[in-house]
């Protein structure tokens, strides 16, 4: 079945543009188109570029730039705790091996 088509309007550096998109993802293309334009008016201002499409490839490859740094990041992060849930893992296997385990009974001397 096909999804259901929707024309959203959006804003970037004053110009309009209509764009078609499941109604479910129009929402966030508005949010996405919201970022953009910040990002584009951030890049206009910094670098004094004049042309709007030099504008919105240098915003698009910053905003893949810091899609990157994060994915990197998360990468790290997922690896790091990989690496401590081992070593958890290997602590309370040698804790709960027969080696390491306290004797649940008293000595006998105890119970005489």
């Amino acid at each position: 079945m096909k999804k259901a088509l929707e024309s959203i309007t959006v804003k970037l550096l004053g110009k309009q543009y209509t764009i078609r998109c499941p109604q479910e993802e129009a929402e966030m293309l508005q949010q996405c188109a919201v970022q953009l334009d910040k990002q584009m008016q951030a890049v206009q201002q910094t670098n004094k570029i004049a042309g709007n499409e030099q504008i919105a490839i240098v915003a698009a490859l910053n905003v893949v730039g810091e899609s990157l740094q994060q994915q990197q990041l998360h990468k790290q992060q997922r690896i790091r705790t990989k690496q401590r849930i081992h070593a958890l893992k290997r602590r309370i296997t040698d804790c709960l091996s027969p080696q390491a385990q306290m004797p649940l009974e008293t000595p006998d001397e105890v119970l005489d």
